[in-house]
Order: structure tokens, then C-alpha cells, then sequence
């Protein structure tokens, strides 16, 4: 009897060190309190409204008048801040794609801590929106002491990028104090079917020698991580029988409310990377299913990415980069500089960038396309040649970058034609086998989810990575994200497309 009660004191104080407590919060029922902010060309206006749960919504409706300036709300709060802490609130809205700026005031008014969400497509359903400390950054100011300890004023501010005119609608700003474990202290519980499995091996990161866990053609894995955690993601190293296999995923901080499930396939990598943006959580539950019920599965390692390798899709892609062959992905990701020139027209906006390694930018903040070679069943990709840049007649903005390789060498000629408005991008490139046969080798050209313009350089856009979310083929020619058509001129055998892959590495599409 009194190790149950000993257990039932630890489950509580467990619990009790695991749940967020309100430091702040403000459910918008007096608007009164709060401020309207906007620059000269800028409309704006503030009411409430309620939504089918009683939540009262406080609306903003805008307009940029001249397409550029600012607009949002302020109020005063004197908030000391805890060792730990996060803000949310409810968001929603309508317009076009601009900038989301959470503000933190000290109580001169001129250190400024900040969120910034750039080019943010406002959810047309209620979506939480959620800043953390360590999401938090100082944005200007005198003071030489950058942690934020104390703020007297709060401001959400929506700043132009496309401009426009829409209506935003937040709800229950909250501030909590609590606690998470790091990454590397995490000691998990795993139970198959509800037994808890001792010598699971699943985080010991030795996936070689770890003895897999064998599956019928449904399971489910509990996961309890003993505390509450920020996870920026997941991978999953699954046995080699388990591709084409189906897995979903679920998330709990308190083992009764769910997020929606999530479920993907597993490729022919065997490995499934699950990006987790705003993840705080201390259950996970994995479902298996095979669609063979003779095939049985098997989960080598799990292993969890923090939050900072997560915080955007550029560092997110260099978890891969890190395990990646050298060359999978643009010079840049490898944290090498990338050298590149802007090829255009005079007084053309369509304007496009070609580096030094023969990869093409298709347009302002456009995938790229690249050139590789498959011999031997292997790429060789810019990392496996000699490459050198020329311009036409050496001044004119034309411009070819030529690879050497033993057995090949390949040229690739960009230019840009046609009046300012309707000009085109022509590519040409020229393969020409030296030892090798035609025979055994190939050349292709892949359209990647990437930018020339590199990940730590800004073009008034972050540069690195960019969405393919659309790709429709139709005979040899392509539509890109219903922007961009693709002719494939004469030589062009067939075309492969690869979904559902955000940057996936070169060496794996063969």
C-alpha cells in the first residue's frame, strides 16, 4: 500500500512539473486597451467578433493603399520573464502573402525583441501561432545586454511584401511558463501493443548492430519520452522490408488531446525524415502497416532532431547535407560559398542567376535546374568535375560554364531573349564522350527545389531552398508550381518525376 501511494505522489508532481503555467494572457474582451499602428499609406480598422466556440476574435481589416508600409496593434504589459516561456495565440486570415511581426518593447521604447514570419500566407482556418524564447531574437537597440528579461509593451504587426488589403483574425494571446528536457536527456518508455518493451534499441544510434523489432502488418508503438519536449523533428530508419509500407504518426503533451494524424509512405530509401514545426510534445504514437500481410516490419533507430535544426527549410535540408555524398546537393548547403552572375535584359524584370557550377535559377526566387551525368549507374555530379566559366565574346551577359571530366566533357550555354516582358530563358547544353561509350552513360537534367541564390545571401528573399509543389508533364513539356513552363527541346529522351521529396539528395533518385 504505501508504494502505490509513493507512485501516486510521483505520477502528480511529475505532472505538475510538466504542464504550462499562465504568466499572461489576454482573450481581446476589451479592445479598448489596444492601439492601432500603421504608416500614412496604410488603412486599418478594429472590431470584434465571436466564432462557433465563444471565442471572442478581435478583426483587423487593412489595406495598402501604395502597396508598401506597416499596420497592427500594441498595448502596454509589464511582463518579467521566466527561465522557459512561450506565447500563443489563435491566427487566421485572408489577403496576400506579408510579414507577421510579433513584438516585444522594453520600457524605453527603443529595444525591440521579435518573431518574424516573412512572406506568410495567412491559414484561412484557425491555426496557433506560437513564439518561443528561443524563437524570440533582439531585433534593434541601444542596450548591450540582448536576453529579454522585462517588456512593457506588446505589438503584432503586419509588414508589406505583396501588400494588398485582407482581414486578420487572432484570438487568446497567452504567455506560459514551463519546462522541457533537452534532446540528449531524453530516456524514453516504449511499448508495442501496450507492452513495454525494455531493450527496445530504437535510440541507441547504432543502427547496425541494433536488433530489429519485427512487426505483423498493423502495429502500434507508444512512445513516452518522460517529459515534455521541442521537437524540430524525426528520423526513422526502418528495415529494408518495410518500403511501400504506410506509417502514421500522433503527437500529445498530455496523453489525452492528439494532434491530427500524419502519415506518409516509406520510400525506397528506407528512411523517413519528419520535419515538425511548432512540436511540443511528450507521447508519440506510430502505426505500421504493410500492405503485404506476409510482409513483416521493422524499426532499426529513431532519432530526434532539435528545434534549432528545424527552425526554416534551409537548416532543416542540412541534416540531410550532414549524411549526404558530397555533391547531392548545391555548393552552398555544404556550407562552401557559391559564386554566381545575373543573366537579362535591360530594363527586363525576368531575370535569372547561373553559378559557376553550371546550375540555372529559373526566374525570381525559381527551383533550379541542374546538370548531371549517370555512368556506370553513378551520378557525377559538379563535385566530380574540373569546371570553367566563359562569356560570349568575353564581355557579353551570355554566359558558359564547361565541366572537364576524363571521360566526357559537357558545355552549357544560358541566355536570355526577347523584349522586356516576354523574353525567354534558353538553355543549351552540349555532351561530348571522350574515353567513355555513349553507350554507358547518360546526361539528364534535374529540376531541383532549390535557388542559385544561396541560403546566406538575401535578395530581398531568403535565398536556399524553394517549394516544387506543383509539377504537370504533358509530352516534353513541363508546368512548375502553375508559373513556369519547361520546353524540352530535341534530345530529351523522357522525363521522371519524383514527389513528395523536398530536396531530396541526387544519389537518391537512381
Amino acid at each position: 500500500m504505501e508504494s502505490g501511494i509513493n507512485k501516486l505522489l510521483l505520477f502528480i508532481l511529475i505532472g505538475r512539473w510538466l504542464f504550462a503555467q499562465v504568466v499572461f494572457s489576454d482573450s481581446f474582451e476589451d479592445i479598448s486597451i489596444w492601439n492601432m499602428i500603421h504608416s500614412e499609406d496604410v488603412e486599418i480598422t478594429l472590431t470584434t467578433e465571436q466564432d462557433v466556440e465563444n471565442r471572442t476574435l478581435l478583426r483587423l481589416d487593412y489595406n495598402f493603399k501604395s502597396g508598401a508600409g506597416y499596420c497592427g496593434i500594441g498595448r502596454k504589459a509589464i511582463i518579467d520573464y521566466p527561465e522557459n516561456y512561450r506565447f500563443r495565440f489563435g491566427l487566421q486570415g485572408t489577403g496576400s502573402s506579408n510579414n507577421l511581426e510579433f513584438k516585444l518593447i522594453d520600457e524605453t521604447g527603443e529595444n525591440v525583441w521579435w518573431k518574424i514570419v516573412r512572406n506568410l500566407s495567412l491559414p484561412a482556418e484557425r491555426k496557433e501561432f506560437v513564439a518561443r524564447k528561443r524563437e524570440i531574437e533582439f531585433a534593434w537597440g541601444p542596450i548591450h545586454d540582448h536576453t529579454l528579461w522585462r517588456s512593457t509593451e506588446i505589438q503584432l504587426i503586419i509588414s508589406s511584401a505583396e501588400g494588398g488589403s485582407g482581414t486578420l483574425w487572432i484570438d487568446n494571446l497567452v504567455l506560459e511558463s514551463y519546462q522541457t528536457l533537452p534532446i540528449n536527456k531524453i530516456q524514453p518508455i516504449v511499448k508495442l501493443n501496450g507492452k513495454e518493451e525494455n531493450n527496445h534499441g530504437f535510440f541507441d544510434q547504432k543502427r547496425e548492430s541494433c536488433r530489429k523489432k519485427m512487426f505483423s502488418r498493423s502495429e502500434k508503438v507508444e512512445i513516452d519520452l518522460c517529459g515534455n519536449v521541442e521537437l524540430g523533428g524525426m528520423v526513422i530508419y526502418w528495415d529494408p522490408v518495410c518500403v511501400d509500407g504506410i506509417y502514421q504518426l500522433r503527437f500529445s503533451e498530455n496523453g489525452e488531446n492528439w494532434t491530427p494524424t500524419l502519415s506518409d509512405g516509406i520510400d525506397q530509401t528506407g528512411v523517413s525524415w519528419i520535419r515538425l514545426t511548432d512540436m511540443d510534445t511528450r507521447y508519440i504514437q506510430l502505426e505500421l502497416k504493410k500492405p503485404r500481410v506476409s510482409a513483416r516490419m521493422g524499426i532499426q533507430e529513431i532519432e530526434y532532431i532539435a528545434p534549432e535544426k528545424a527552425a526554416d527549410m534551409n537548416s532543416w535540408l542540412k541534416n540531410r547535407v550532414e549524411r549526404a555524398k558530397y555533391g547531392d546537393y548545391p555548393r552552398y548547403m555544404f556550407n562552401q560559398a557559391s559564386y554566381w552572375t545575373v543573366i537579362g535584359n535591360v530594363d527586363d524584370d525576368r531575370e535569372v542567376l547561373m553559378n559557376t557550377d553550371g546550375q540555372v535559377e529559373t526566374g525570381n526566387r525559381g527551383f533550379l535546374l541542374e546538370p548531371v551525368v549517370i555512368m556506370n549507374s553513378k551520378i557525377v555530379t559538379w563535385a566530380d568535375v574540373v569546371t570553367e566559366q566563359t562569356l560570349e565574346g568575353q564581355y557579353l551577359p551570355i554566359p558558359t560554364v564547361i565541366w572537364h571530366h576524363p571521360e566526357f566533357m559537357m558545355e552549357e550555354t544560358a541566355l536570355i531573349s526577347g523584349n522586356p516582358g516576354e523574353s525567354q530563358l534558353f538553355i543549351r547544353y552540349v555532351f561530348t564522350p571522350q574515353k567513355v561509350s555513349t553507350s554507358k552513360c547518360q546526361m539528364a537534367v534535374v529540376g531541383r527545389p532549390f535557388q542559385v541564390n544561396p541560403d546566406y545571401q538575401s535578395l530581398g528573399y531568403p535565398g536556399g531552398f524553394v517549394p516544387v509543389y506543383s509539377i504537370e508533364s504533358n509530352g516534353n513539356i513541363l508546368n512548375v508550381n502553375e508559373t513556369r513552363r519547361i520546353d524540352l527541346m530535341q534530345g530529351a529522351d523522357c522525363i521522371r518525376l519524383f514527389d513528395n521529396h523536398d530536396g531530396i539528395g541526387l544519389s537518391e533518385i537512381l
